[in-house]
């Protein structure tokens, strides 16, 4: 684990550069001070991304955030109940979490994430993995093979 907050800085600027080159894109090279919170937002997938590294709070971690976009009204306790559901059990999987946007009503997906164990093939895969969730968001909002189903029992395999 690293513990000076100076290292994690540029650990997670690394790895910014390694999905940069993974995808294609020119490298960061300034070197300006950042100030405490720095985020690399960009699409992937079809979805935005937002991954975010704090100088202050879990120097040592990045928060990786998705949005999956809106809940539709006409199933809204359903899905939420569903995703509470979904909540408990990824907790004890690898802490992520599905969070609704108090102004627009969009869910969210994070994620917290060591950075002394990712490099950026890794975190490419985990935003793959990611759009993977997302994509099933957008197919059935998490309710199964249809929204009318009955809710399918939670397995915590599927959900990683």
């Amino acid at each position: 684990m690293i513990n000076d907050p100076f290292q994690c800085r540029l650990k997670f600027l690394k790895i910014v550069n390694e999905i940069r080159e993974l995808l294609g894109y020119s490298l960061n090279n300034d070197e300006e001070d950042h100030g405490d919170d720095l985020a690399m937002e960009m699409m992937y997938g079809g979805f935005d991304f937002s991954i975010v590294h704090s100088n202050i709070h879990a120097t040592e971690k990045i928060l990786l955030e998705s949005d999956f976009g809106t809940i539709p009204a006409d199933n809204e306790q359903k899905i939420l109940q569903r995703l509470l559901a979904m909540n408990s059990a990824l907790a004890e999987l690898d802490s992520s979490v599905f969070c609704i946007d108090a102004d627009t009503n969009r869910l969210i997906y994070a994620i917290s994430l060591d950075l002394s164990d990712l490099d950026g093939q890794q975190l490419l895969s985990k935003m793959t993995e990611v759009v993977w969730h997302g994509k099933r968001w957008l197919d059935s909002y998490f309710l199964g093979k249809s929204e009318n189903s009955e809710i399918d029992s939670i397995d915590v395999a599927v959900l990683a």
